[in-house]
């Protein structure tokens, strides 16, 4: 019963029936949406991935050529009873994280890394 007022709607045009355009109002213009470029919003997502990991990435690459420093000027100033390997890693990680706190330790570390570079 519902299909066969369906198809009479359909093909005799009942009054009740009101187009879609009626409905939205005659005023409102809406122009073309903009199209989404799904190639060029995957490959912004990615590099702003990468980014992030070039920047992390940078960071450790710092953090551990910081630490190689800090290890060989370690290694040639401490005592040689208290040379061992994990004495002088402990030391090590205590200056650098120190130096990423304090400006002051960060600045000795500098020293370290201008001596360095004179050495060399």
């Amino acid at each position: 019963m519902i299909i066969k007022k369906w198809l009479q709607t359909l093909f005799k045009g009942d009054s009740n029936v009101v187009a879609l355009p009626e409905k939205l109002g005659k005023g409102r213009i809406t122009g073309p949406k903009p199209l989404l470029d799904v190639a060029q919003e995957a490959m912004r997502q990615e590099a702003a991935h990468l980014q992030g990991l070039v920047a992390h990435g940078a960071a450790n690459a710092r953090e551990k050529r910081l630490k190689e420093k800090v290890r060989k000027k370690v290694a040639k100033v401490i005592d040689p009873v208290y040379s061992s390997p994990d004495i002088i890693e402990e030391v090590t990680e205590k200056i650098v994280l120190a130096a990423t706190i304090d400006p002051h330790y960060e600045e000795l570390v500098k020293a370290f890394e201008k001596e360095e570079s004179k050495e060399s």
